[in-house]
């Protein structure tokens, strides 16, 4: 290429786009090779629907149950019938109920991360609470903390909002580094970002690692219980009129691990958040 001396600037370059041949090339010399296309995952679909005549809810607190914690102290209560069902492209992953003044939302599936922001946005928008609780669980063999402990030192543990005032004697704060991989980590997030409600997470012990999040939706299933102690503990923090049986929730766990999905179809719809 000739340069011309006197020039101020470089020279132009000039680059050669590829055209199909060297696809030809490829696939005659790599004959095994395929030719991948990126599929583009649809956006889930997320709606409301009323299972009753009432179109508005009343009660300014609210509870979201998630998780085999959530769960479980769920089996506990008497809910009465359900208001309002959430759905995810047709699916009932969350059923809300209103009761003795608390509005309560039930998440009965584990949730990939793609659909966690969806939902919780959803159900914040549609709940508009002047106080959250939430109940969900965290691994206790893999919590890291500056402090040692024994075996049977598992507590509920609790992270809140910075505008929130929740205090209890018996319960540790969920501190750095650790991390929570559920629905419940996406609420969070949104009451500290978007709002000034109070929230409040309650997390009760289980005694393995937690699996990551799935890729597509999964039914929780109860396989742990805790105490009387410990669940007593939990209701003082969640400071609400409801009222928990534990022979209630200990028949509902041994009867039944949780009721499949309702779907459109007769398929099973197999359907990760960081704090």
């Amino acid at each position: 290429m000739e340069v011309e001396p006197l020039q101020d600037g470089l020279p132009d370059r000039y680059a050669f786009e590829s055209d199909d041949s060297e696809d030809d090339v490829a696939a005659n010399t790599y004959p095994g090779v395929t030719k991948r296309t990126a599929r583009v995952k649809p956006a889930p679909v997320i709606e409301i629907t009323w299972k009753t005549e009432q179109r508005q809810l009343a009660s300014d607190q609210a509870c979201v149950a998630i998780g085999q914690g959530g769960l479980f102290w769920v089996a506990g209560l008497e809910l009465g019938d359900i208001l309002v069902c959430l759905n995810v492209d047709g699916d009932t992953v969350v059923d809300i109920y209103e009761t003795q003044g608390v509005v309560l939302a039930v998440v009965r599936f584990e949730l990939p991360i793609d659909v966690m922001h969806g939902v919780a946005s959803c159900l914040l928008s549609f709940i508009c609470p002047k106080r959250m609780s939430v109940i969900d669980v965290y691994s206790a063999p893999a919590y890291i903390s500056a402090k040692s402990r024994g075996d049977t030192d598992l507590p509920i543990r609790f992270l809140q909002t910075s505008t929130s005032t929740f205090k209890h004697a018996e319960l540790r704060p969920f501190n750095p580094p650790n991390l929570i991989l559920s629905t419940s980590a996406a609420l969070m997030n949104l009451l500290e970002t978007q709002g000034d409600t109070p929230g409040v997470l309650l997390l009760l012990p289980v005694p393995y690692i937690e699996r990551s999040p799935p890729k597509r939706a999964e039914p929780t299933n109860i396989s742990v219980s805790w105490t009387t102690d410990q669940m007593k503990r939990l209701c003082e923090a969640i400071n609400s009129p409801l009222r928990w049986d534990g022979q209630r929730a200990q028949k509902t766990g041994s009867k039944t691990t949780v009721r499949a999905a309702r779907r459109k179809d007769s398929d099973v719809y197999d359907m990760q958040m960081y704090i």
